[in-house]
C-alpha cells in the first residue's frame, strides 16, 4: 500500500512536470518563429523593413496548444547603451524576443519566459 502511494506520488508530479515542459517548448517555438521572421527581413542601404523599426512591440492573445502567450520584441538601434534608442540611420540592430505564458497554471509556467537575443548588421 505505501508504494502504491509512493507510485501516485510520483506520477502526479510527472504530470505536473510535463504540462510545464509542453509549455516551455511552446514558448520557445513561438519565440524562434518571431526572430526568424526579423531575421529574414530586408536591411541593408536601399532600405530596412519596417519590422526592424526601432522600440519594443508587445501582441497578447498568440494561440498554440489551446494555450495563450504574450511575445515582447524589443529592437535596440544601439546596443552600446543601456535604454533601447531608435535610430534610423543605425546599422547595427540588437534584436530581443521574449515569449511568456498567459496560463495560469503553477510551476515554471506562473512566472517563466523564454527569451532569445541577437545582433544583426546591415547588409552590403
Amino acid at each position: 500500500m505505501i508504494v502504491s502511494l509512493g507510485t501516485m506520488s510520483l506520477f502526479s508530479f510527472s504530470i505536473y512536470n510535463n504540462t510545464a515542459a509542453g509549455d516551455r517548448a511552446t514558448c520557445l517555438a513561438v519565440a524562434q518563429e518571431a526572430l526568424e521572421t526579423l531575421r529574414t527581413a530586408q536591411f541593408d542601404p536601399s532600405a530596412t523593413s519596417s519590422l526592424l523599426a526601432g522600440g519594443t512591440t508587445t501582441q497578447t492573445n498568440i494561440s498554440r496548444s489551446g494555450r495563450l502567450f504574450t511575445l515582447t520584441k524589443t529592437i535596440d538601434d544601439n546596443p552600446a547603451t543601456t535604454a533601447v534608442d531608435v535610430n534610423t540611420a543605425s546599422t547595427l540592430k540588437l534584436i530581443t524576443v521574449t515569449v511568456s505564458s498567459q496560463s495560469t497554471a503553477r510551476g515554471w509556467t506562473s512566472a517563466g519566459s523564454v527569451t532569445l537575443m541577437t545582433q544583426r548588421t546591415q547588409a552590403e
